[in-house]
């Protein structure tokens, strides 16, 4: 995966890994997985159902 950032977030996710002691491929991982898991405590068991169904990105752009 490859993104473009701000240089300003570029310095806060190396501040987050150095923080943490972490590589930033790591903390870039954490922060996914911490963000999913709020996402999911605040869905009901249907709309988390929906959340695990969604359709990747990489497939709704190329089925138009």
């Amino acid at each position: 995966m490859s993104v473009f950032v701000r240089i300003s977030t570029k310095r806060n996710l190396e501040r987050l890994a150095s923080h943490y002691g972490n590589t930033i491929t790591n903390t870039v991982e954490n922060l996914i997985n911490e963000k999913t898991v709020s996402i999911l405590n605040g869905l009901n068991e249907s709309e988390q159902h929906e959340f695990f169904n969604e359709e990747p990105v990489h497939k709704r752009q190329s089925a138009k």
